[in-house]
């Protein structure tokens, strides 16, 4: 994998969807796109591997971009879904095929690739909270 690819994973036996692999642009995109058509981000979390401790400050949010193998962030599950059903939204709205092929036209995705990539993150990100980054699948966390 080239450092341009994000990498999302849940590990969670009780989830199909596992897994998403993605250009940084379209990962740029799908997070535009969701905004675009309401979703409201909450902001992510850095994945710490100690346990937290109860007692402790709730964790300081971040934005949506992806850090490196050793900074892992964290998306909530309300978060998630929420980002889900904005770009569920979107595939019904009129300007989507317009917004597909100018994102199309930047990068050197197909309309069918940039569709099942689109298809698959709804999946995923509808089954709740997940962690991301950059070229990182083998050092992400497990998400229980």
């Amino acid at each position: 994998m080239s450092c341009a690819t994000v990498v999302a994973v849940r590990r969670a036996p009780q989830h199909d969807a596992r897994r998403i692999v993605c250009r940084s642009d379209t990962w740029e995109f799908l997070r535009d796109l969701g905004q675009t058509f309401g979703w409201h981000p909450r902001g992510t979390t850095y994945v710490t591997s100690a346990r937290q401790n109860p007692s402790a400050p709730e964790p300081i949010r971040h934005n949506y971009q992806p850090g490196g193998m050793h900074d892992s962030k964290r998306i909530e599950a309300a978060d998630a879904t929420e980002w889900a059903s904005a770009l569920q939204v979107a595939k019904r709205s009129p300007y989507f095929s317009g917004m597909m092929r100018a994102h199309i036209g930047l990068g050197r995705s197909s309309e069918q690739s940039l569709l099942n990539i689109l298809d698959e993150f709804i999946q995923f990100a509808h089954d709740g909270a997940f962690v991301f980054s950059l070229c990182a699948e083998a050092e992400l966390p497990t998400i229980a």
